[in-house]
Order: structure tokens, then C-alpha cells, then sequence
């Protein structure tokens, strides 16, 4: 979750728009908008972080228009605003505090970083590009083919729908004999994939791509300006005091993940006694919940994350619920590189009984292979 700003209005499309401007203006055409994206001069002026933003976070996702805008930002106030917007409107809940897009395309890239490392980050391999932009295929067949007189062993990922390229797709990955990777054998559509001929699964229902002039970005934001109302608002009052309170028991434990070298990904379990779950009613169907709020500030005091949610056992479970396990909540959160505080508020609403954490999170830089 990224909060929006509406202050970005009047900065996002600076560079294309002059001053004092009240008219929209054309979309540049193609020429000129190849010439902007990919100006190395623009690019050399980012500082370091940035380009490892543009170049790495969002190198499968981002759009010629929205490179070219964000290449000519002239300061990090600008830019943390314009990153800001860029995860807002694709998220495909606009009213959502919890952005999945996002969330899902970090855990993408960490994924691919995992299981397709070959000398390089794994996000950059082919597989890795796929899995990004797609996700995870519907099947996956592994065999042997012949290239170049020699028999490789071969991945075939097979899915049944790809949004821009159509249903039924096969996509065939030879492994190197030399280096171990494995390169898509067949020159296609998606040899050259862009995310403007692609789409990103949770974003299916978002305009997320082409050309936006000022005027319809302004409208966009002012029309997403705010979220939905705080569900748990005792919860979040309670939080808002800094204080403990031992009421609902429960663990708490992180992890960080090196992404991309702008960003970290932190795993976060919840774990909570089944002692601690309000007791259940004679109706098989109904669940014994309790109410979960969970904030995290940055070392400004900005809240970049929130989460809400209902905390139980599964509904209409045959088995009995074994009263040593705990019920546990896992969540990803993409984090920058810094300091943090985490708040969570976990209650029952029927008794009243509220437990609480508070802790600071120092988010490590985590380096990647260049």
C-alpha cells in the first residue's frame, strides 16, 4: 500500500507540459517518445537508486510514456511520488490499502531470483522475464530436444491463456550446455515482450497502460485520492497510542529478502495460540475470528503499509482443530532499504480483549548480482 498524494498532479507531468498549461496535449508519437525512454543522458543523471528502479523493478512493466516522464523528474521528492502513483494505479483494488499488484510482482521477481539464478539475477533470464510478467505456468513438462547436434535437456511451460498473445501457449526453454541456463527456443511475440503488449494478471481490471495526458492523470488521481474507510478503528486508535497490552497472545517473526537492488521483500508470520481464539459457536460453519490491524511507518512517520484483516480457523473444517497448532497469518511486504516502525493490533470485538506489538525494522540493502 503506497498513500496517495494529490500534490503529484502538478509535478508528475511537468516535463511534457509547460508551465501554466490548461489544455491537454497530443500523445508524442512514436519516434518521440523512443527517443525520450531511451535517452542515456537522462538515464546518467538518475541517482543511483532510481536507475536501479527503473532498471530492475519495473523493467518488465513500465511503459515508454511513463519512462520518458519519470527519466525527466529533477528531484527524489518528485520521483518517490511519481513511484508512489505508478504501484497506485494498478492496483486492482483502487480503494484497497493493500496494494496485490505489487506485492505479487516483488514476490515474482524474488521467485525468479530463487529458482532461475544463472550468473546473473534470475529475473533477467528468460524464464525469470516470463515468470514476472505471467506468473507461474499452468503446467510444466520436462524432456530432452536436439540443438546443434546435441540432445538438451528442455522445459516446456505450458499455459492456457497469455492476456496479448492468446490461448493454448507453449513456451519452450533449452538449457545451455555451457552456461546451465535456459533460453525460449522459439523467436515469437514474447521473445520481445513489453508491458505494452502484455498484461499483469491482478491488474487485468486496471488502465494501466498507453498514453495518459495531464488532464486525464489529474482526473485519475483525484478520482483515487483516498481509500476505504478504516475497517478495525479501535484497533487503529489503539495502535496510534504506542502502547502494550497482553490481552490476545501472540509471535511475531520477519525475514528479509533481497528483490532488486531498490527493493527488499520481508516475509512477516503472525502466529496466534488457538487459546486465543474466541470460543466457537454449535454452527459448524461458523468461524471464530479475531480482528487483525497491522501499519508499518517509514523513519518520516509515513504510513507506507496497512493491513486489515479477520484471523481463524477455516470454515466447516471435518477435522478437529488441533489446540497445539496456532493459527498463522503470512504476509510479503516490498520494503526500501531503511528504518521502519511496526505497529500491530490484534482483537476480539466480542469480549473486548486487545494485544498488541511494536517493534522497529531495520530493512537491510541486500546486493544482488550485477
Amino acid at each position: 500500500m503506497r498513500r496517495r498524494t494529490v500534490p503529484i498532479i502538478a509535478i508528475l507531468f511537468a516535463a511534457i507540459v509547460p508551465t501554466g498549461s490548461v489544455v491537454a496535449q497530443s500523445a508524442p508519437d512514436s519516434q518521440e517518445l523512443n527517443a525520450c525512454a531511451n535517452d542515456t543522458n537522462l538515464l546518467d543523471l538518475l541517482p543511483p537508486s532510481y536507475r536501479d528502479w527503473l532498471s530492475e523493478d519495473v523493467a518488465y512493466l513500465i511503459s515508454r510514456e511513463e519512462r520518458c516522464v519519470f527519466l525527466q523528474l529533477t528531484n527524489d521528492s518528485d520521483r518517490d511520488l511519481f513511484i508512489q502513483y505508478f504501484w497506485d494505479r494498478r492496483n486492482p483494488d483502487p480503494e484497497s490499502r493493500d496494494n496485490a499488484f505489487e506485492q505479487e510482482h516483488y514476490q515474482r521477481i524474488a521467485y525468479s531470483n530463487d529458482h532461475f539464478f544463472s550468473g546473473v539475477p534470475g529475473w533477467q533470464t528468460d524464464r525469470g522475464r516470463i515468470y514476472t510478467i505471467w506468473g507461474p505456468p499452468d503446467q510444466i513438462e520436462t524432456g530432452s530436444g536436439a540443438a546443434g547436434g546435441s540432445v538438451l535437456p528442455t522445459e516446456i511451460w505450458r499455459y492456457r491463456y497469455l492476456e496479448g498473445i492468446g490461448e493454448n501457449v507453449d513456451l519452450e526453454f533449452v538449457q545451455s550446455p555451457t552456461t546451465g541456463d535456459s533460453h525460449l527456443a522459439l523467436a515469437s511475440d514474447l521473445q520481445e515482450a513489453t508491458p505494452e503488449a502484455t498484461s499483469f494478471a491482478p491488474s487485468e481490471q486496471c488502465d494501466c497502460r498507453g498514453y495518459v495526458s495531464p488532464l486525464e492523470s489529474a482526473e485519475l488521481m483525484m478520482r483515487g485520492g483516498s481509500y476505504a474507510p478504516t475497517k478495525f478503528k479501535d484497533l487503529e486508535a489503539f495502535a496510534s497510542l504506542n502502547t502494550t497490552n497482553d490481552g490476545v497472545e501472540f509471535d511475531v517473526s520477519t525475514e528479509y529478502v533481497p528483490v532488486t537492488h531498490f527493493m527488499t521483500l520481508v516475509p512477516m508470520k503472525i502466529k496466534i495460540p488457538q487459546s486465543e481464539l474466541p470460543e466457537q459457536s454449535g454452527d459448524p460453519n461458523h468461524r471464530a475470528l479475531l480482528e487483525l490491524f497491522l501499519r508499518i511507518d517509514d523513519s518520516r512517520g509515513q504510513t507506507v503499509e496497512v493491513l486489515e484483516d479477520s484471523v481463524g480457523n477455516p470454515v466447516g473444517s471435518a477435522d478437529p482443530v488441533d489446540s497445539t497448532r496456532p493459527v498463522a497469518l503470512q504476509k510479503k511486504f516490498p520494503l526500501r532499504p531503511g528504518r521502519y516502525r511496526l505497529q500491530i493490533v490484534i482483537g476480539d470485538s466480542d469480549s473486548g480483549r486487545l494485544g498488541s506489538y511494536a517493534a522497529d525494522l531495520t530493512v537491510p540493502a541486500m546486493a544482488l548480482a550485477r
